[in-house]
């Protein structure tokens, strides 16, 4: 018979005491009712109170808690959970809801509890999460030789087996539009500066739990942990109509028209149609979307890549295209990132009153990142370094002096540049202050 051992760390009277340790017992007894436990009871001094509170120490078992559920850390390595209900008893029916997702929790060396998560480090370095996500404190995939790990209220932390210590977060980036620049930050919260004379933007301050963000010509998307997407802007031709919208991965703000992504690769569309840019809906298997302008473009998980809207320029024309990586569209132009570091082109990059497009695009190697804009192509390289090519009539293409970048996004008349330590890089038009991001930092 396994002890069961409930450490306090708060005083307890006796009577306080009795009753946590029958409101502990009681709820077990229903939870688990094949395992024999016995309880008892504990009230350590303040030396104790470094530990945290929802960790409580459970004799060869361990109990924690977070929002309303109680966790149990076997000596078998596996985990039980508890989930209650608004007036502290069992909620059956969560219970076994969640016992799908607790399954999977096995050779558990040990359990740690934020806020609203929970986080276990396998016998094999690997790790494990559930709860919230709003942070991305769950965002653990993919972390390896972990030999500690530690919650925050909404955070996670890992301790590697060569002594280095890796976070878990939202993924920051950048977005530039017309006269505008969006940065997401690790919290999901988003920055923004530019359009200062368009009140209708003041509320992307406001913006929370957002996992991915697209700015367009006079409007923004923004896509919440739930899978809804919000949008800022003008509405004029019904783009910012996605209220509804649900299952959603991924934005893309057009020019008076919006894309979005559902997580079984289908696209939806609202907005300007004149040119049948939100012609998608027959569109399937889709992995990205982009949608700037008066065309849309969709990659195929194949890594072919369709597109629907304007094709005065041949932008459209990419049916021959295989094994592309990445897609990004511009005004008069579709781009997209081959397995070998080049880009391939539809359409031009540069001013239509020039006779000749610029073609320094095809000189390019070793490219990770790809973003169009009004008429200019920028291109990030594995070295961090930026090129660009196209019109350089605001100087959106002066980025030869950047550095140490992991992130490009090209607006109308500018470009934006997110360097590794969070904060952002611009030139080009000004007039609306979307290149003053001196102040932005994205990882806080």
């Amino acid at each position: 018979m396994d002890e069961i051992k409930i450490i306090s760390y708060f005083p307890l009277t006796k009577a306080d005491e009795k009753d946590m340790l029958r409101k502990y017992e009681e709820i077990f007894r229903k939870a688990f009712p094949a395992d024999a436990f016995r309880f008892s009871g504990s009230n350590p001094d303040e030396t104790d109170l470094e530990h945290p509170t929802n960790q409580i120490t459970a004799g060869d078992c361990r109990l924690l808690r977070f929002d309303n559920y109680i966790v149990m850390h076997k000596p078998d390595k596996t985990v039980d959970v508890v989930v209650l209900d608004q007036n502290g008893a069992v909620s059956v029916r969560e219970t076994l809801a969640i016992k799908p997702n607790i399954k999977k929790w096995f050779n558990i060396e040990k359990v740690v509890t934020g806020k609203h998560h929970m986080v276990g480090l396998r016998t094999n370095g690997k790790v494990v999460a559930f709860g919230e996500n709003n942070y991305g404190q769950c965002n653990i995939a993919g972390w390896e030789n972990i030999v500690d790990i530690i919650a925050g209220d909404n955070s996670t932390i890992g301790l590697t087996h060569s002594g280095e210590m890796i976070v878990a977060m939202n993924e920051i980036s950048v977005s530039a539009g017309g006269s505008l620049t969006v940065g997401l930050d690790c919290y999901g919260h988003v920055e923004w500066t530019g359009n200062h004379f368009q009140k209708q933007y003041e509320e992307l301050g406001d913006w929370y739990n957002i996992v991915q963000i697209s700015a367009g010509i006079t409007h923004t998307l923004g896509v919440l942990s739930d899978g809804t997407v919000i949008a800022a802007g003008r509405n004029n031709k019904k783009e910012c109509d996605v209220g509804d919208w649900k299952h959603i991965i991924c934005v893309s703000a057009g020019e008076d028209f919006s894309l979005g992504l559902t997580d079984r690769g289908k696209v939806l569309a609202v907005g300007k149609n004149t040119d049948g840019q939100c012609n998608v809906e027959d569109w399937r298997n889709i992995v990205a979307i982009s949608g700037k302008y008066a065309h849309a473009v969709g990659l195929l998980e194949d890594g072919s890549v369709t597109a629907t809207g304007d094709n005065r320029s041949g932008q459209c024309e990419v049916r021959d295209w295989q094994n592309i990586q990445m897609i990004t569209t511009g005004r008069r132009c579709t781009a997209g990132l081959n397995p070998d570091g080049t880009v391939s082109l539809a359409g031009c990059i540069g001013s239509k009153f020039n006779s000749e497009p610029d073609s320094r695009y095809l000189e390019w190697q070793n490219i990770v990142d790809i973003s169009a804009g009004g008429e200019h192509l920028v291109c990030l390289k594995d070295d961090g370094r930026v090129v660009a090519a196209g019109s350089n009539q605001f100087g959106q293409c002066n980025v030869e002096d950047w550095t140490d970048v992991i992130a490009v996004s090209a607006g109308e008349r500018h470009t934006v540049g997110l360097r590794s330590d969070g904060t952002l890089l611009a030139v080009g038009d000004n007039s609306d202050r979307q290149c003053q991001v001196g102040e932005i930092c994205l990882l806080k």
